[in-house]
């Protein structure tokens, strides 16, 4: 048991890439905030190709476009839509 008050790391993935094993991603990408940091993470860290795949669900007011244009302007090399 952790001392009360410290931080413990925990794994939170069973599998972690080795950064020189990767080199395109796949990216679940809403176009929000925590996806967009995402992208840009695994470029920095894993210096990968980003490939966005957004999904409508049926999200009332999404614009898809803004959202394609969104990953493209972050360095993504496509962003698919899938209505």
């Amino acid at each position: 048991m952790p001392e009360p008050g410290r931080h413990t790391i925990a794994r939170t993935a069973s599998y972690e890439a080795d950064p020189d094993e990767v080199g395109r991603v796949l990216l679940l990408y809403s176009g929000g905030l925590d996806t967009s940091v995402m992208l840009k993470w695994i470029q920095d860290e894993y210096e990968a190709e980003v490939v966005a795949l957004t999904v409508n669900l049926g999200q009332p007011g999404e614009d898809f476009d803004v959202v394609r244009g969104k990953a493209l302007d972050l360095g993504a090399i496509a962003c698919e839509v899938f209505d």
